[in-house]
């Protein structure tokens, strides 16, 4: 999966006096096969940048998957999967028809789709629930769906935005540990956006925080710990995390 480069990335919404600019000339990476965790309160830009990698928010400066600048490349053939914190299945189908949703979209074989759909329902725990309709499972396994209707089509990157803040506390934990020990097994490019440092240290393999459109620490969670930065120091200090061996 891709290692994702941003040079010198300007991204906002409007045009002309309208103008909002929230990411002004950042440059930096994420490394491919990890989850890195971007960590940073309401409003910093951490949603504003996953839409500027998905395409769908206007950005200056470049967005580099590997080596290939995905600029003039549409969202739908980014090879991208976006979650966020809203269980958005699709109410009148049944699990199975929305994890093979994307699938039928492609047109592929029926016997391809009912393969690919029942692999994932395994991988993910919930292959007896394929023939029943979403508000019949609990949270846990509707968030489990929505995961494997948004991976069966093998995305190179996952973006995802928040997605277990509307979550107790234990289904939280056991999603979080569930998509940390699928990437040791599918080897995704993920970027993981929250407010919590909490929640962040119980996902992320390289964390950035976030402050006003700027990474101003990133690293492993030890050197955050350690960080001489005061905005990154108040960010920790504001609630309990579980630290990392």
């Amino acid at each position: 999966m891709p290692k994702i480069r941003l040079v010198e990335l300007y991204a906002y919404y409007g045009k002309g006096k309208n103008e909002n600019l929230v990411i002004e000339e950042m440059t930096d990476f994420f490394p491919s096969n990890q989850i890195s965790v971007i960590v940073g309160p309401s409003g910093c830009g951490k949603t504003t940048l996953l839409k500027a990698m998905l395409g769908i928010l206007e950005y200056d400066g470049d967005i580099f998957f590997d080596d290939k600048d995905i600029y003039d490349i549409p969202t739908e053939k980014r090879n991208m999967a976006y979650i966020s914190q809203h269980i958005n299945l699709y109410p009148h189908m049944t699990i199975f028809d929305n994890i093979a949703f994307p699938l039928k979209n492609k047109k592929l074989p029926r016997e391809e789709i009912l393969t690919k759909v029942r692999d994932i329902a395994k991988k993910f725990k919930i292959e007896h629930c394929l023939n029943v309709r979403g508000r019949y499972l609990s949270i846990g396994q509707q968030q489990r769906a929505m995961l494997a209707r948004e991976l069966v089509s093998n995305p190179s990157v996952v973006l995802m935005d928040e997605p277990v803040s509307h979550l107790d506390p234990a289904i939280k934990q056991d999603i979080l540990n569930f998509i940390k020990e699928l990437n040791k097994t599918m080897k995704l490019t993920i970027i993981y956006v929250t407010h919590s440092f909490s929640e962040a240290a119980l996902i992320g393999d390289v964390f950035y925080v976030m402050e006003d459109g700027k990474f101003v620490e990133k690293g492993s969670q030890k050197k955050l710990l350690s960080s001489n930065n005061e905005f990154v120091k108040a960010l920790i200090s504001s609630e309990q995390y579980e630290k990392k061996d």
